[in-house]
């Protein structure tokens, strides 16, 4: 009879929590626009081009390091109509951040361009540092 009692006591708390988390999510998850998933697109061919532009750097092919770097830029045009997830009422900010983005994957591949590879690992990190500051108010 006790052990009747702690099962079903058990059920019943699972159930409810499961129940009060997917009303959480309900209230706290924006839906997932056209223009969202346009973004989440164009930010992944980003990020796969600098995982490659890293490698490329890091294995002396400067060539395709150039080649991901402006593929990169192209696609970075469209940054600017992004809607930020989080503070998307700061726009200005967002704009600001993209411009220091932009701005700093262009002297990469002007440095790369010219076939110099001196400093790469600085213009890198200002990239990285660039994103993360970026997803992390805005993402």
């Amino acid at each position: 009879m006790y052990l009747k009692l702690v099962f079903t006591m058990l059920f019943i708390l699972s159930v409810g929590r499961t129940v009060l988390a997917d009303d959480y999510n309900h209230q706290h998850k924006k839906p997932v626009t056209m223009q969202m998933k346009t973004q989440h697109r164009i930010m992944t061919v980003i990020n796969n081009e600098w995982n490659a532009a890293k490698k490329a750097i890091d294995s002396g092919d400067l060539r395709s390091a150039e080649k991901s770097l402006q593929t990169i830029l192209d696609k970075s045009q469209y940054m600017e109509k992004f809607v930020g997830y989080k503070n998307a009422d700061k726009h200005a900010e967002f704009i600001s951040e993209y411009h220091l983005f932009v701005t700093h994957v262009k002297n990469l591949r002007d440095k790369i361009s010219g076939q110099d590879s001196s400093a790469p690992e600085s213009l890198k990190k200002e990239i990285q540092d660039s994103c993360i500051r970026c997803h992390a108010k805005f993402k």
